[in-house]
């Protein structure tokens, strides 16, 4: 059946993957190109290439009193960031926490047989579990996905 080769992923565990894989291209070039850059100081020699006339003093006074609401600006900004990488922390975090269950498949261990049983075994064991774990008959269907996967193997 078609049907039987897909295996959905019912805890959301690959979801983790693709928002941190997702989240990361996205947040490392954003944080280079958008974070904010220090203005640069002056140096004595700059300082004293600068127009001293009246109409350039008041303008340099003007643009260093609207400093504030850019310094707001900057903080915001690095704020932000900081909240998107403690997000990002947290997601490869919650992905550290998964916990894989994937060991190597024996079907003679689900089927709880020995490796040199005969098929006439295989198909006795087979018959047994699927009894009792049938989903029908009040069985775990884990199980008896397992137990179905073991015999066709």
């Amino acid at each position: 059946m078609a049907g039987d080769r897909f295996e959905f992923d019912e805890e959301g565990d690959t979801f983790f993957c693709f928002i941190v894989a997702f989240y990361t291209i996205i947040l490392i070039p954003v944080t280079y190109f958008f974070w904010p850059t220090a203005d640069s100081r002056e140096t004595y020699e700059q300082s004293k290439r600068k127009c001293m006339c009246q109409p350039c003093q008041v303008k340099r006074h003007c643009i260093k009193t609207s400093t504030p609401m850019k310094k707001f600006k900057k903080l915001l900004l690095k704020g932000g960031f900081a909240l998107a990488w403690i997000v990002f922390l947290l997601l490869i975090y919650k992905l550290t926490l998964i916990e894989t269950t994937e060991s190597g498949f024996d079907p003679f261990m689900q089927l709880e047989i020995s490796r040199d049983a005969s098929m006439n075994e295989i198909r006795k064991a087979y018959k047994r579990m699927s009894l009792k774990y049938h989903p029908d008959k009040g069985g775990d269907p884990k199980k008896f996905i397992l137990i179905s996967k073991a015999y066709a193997a």
